[in-house]
């Protein structure tokens, strides 16, 4: 079992990586500042024994003890980032610092996740699967 970090862990992907992650028998930390992430998509992980939810933003340094993190948090949608580019921005580099930082601390593995937004403006939008 491993003790494992999701940051972002409301949001759509968070959620369904927390489900497999329990699943899979590992004991689950989901952080979620709730800007862009819900509760009710973790709602039916609330008292499961290997759960545990915390209200934490990224940009703030976070001290806890994992051997895993996975790191999801940021504003993937246009509509929700272009609200406010400067916390999403804020959430992109120092959350990233942040985790690097308690990855290092903790001698953890991490996973840096990130939107395809970093390749820029796509040719064809929206974006086919194919």
């Amino acid at each position: 079992m491993k003790q494992v970090l999701i940051t972002g862990g409301a949001g759509f992907l968070g959620s369904h990586l927390c489900d497999r992650l329990i699943k899979d028998g590992h004991d689950v930390l989901c952080v979620d500042n709730f800007f862009t992430g819900s509760k009710t998509n973790i709602a039916h992980l609330i008292g499961h024994p290997y759960f545990e939810l915390m209200r934490h933003d990224v940009t703030f340094p976070l001290y806890v003890e994992v051997d895993w993190i996975f790191n999801l948090a940021c504003p993937a949608s246009p509509i929700h980032y272009q609200r406010d580019p400067v916390q999403t921005t804020k959430t992109s580099v120092h959350g990233a610092i942040n985790m690097l930082g308690l990855a290092k601390r903790v001698r953890a593995r991490i996973f840096q996740a990130s939107t395809s937004e970093v390749y820029g403006d796509p040719e064809m939008h929206p974006q086919q699967e194919t």
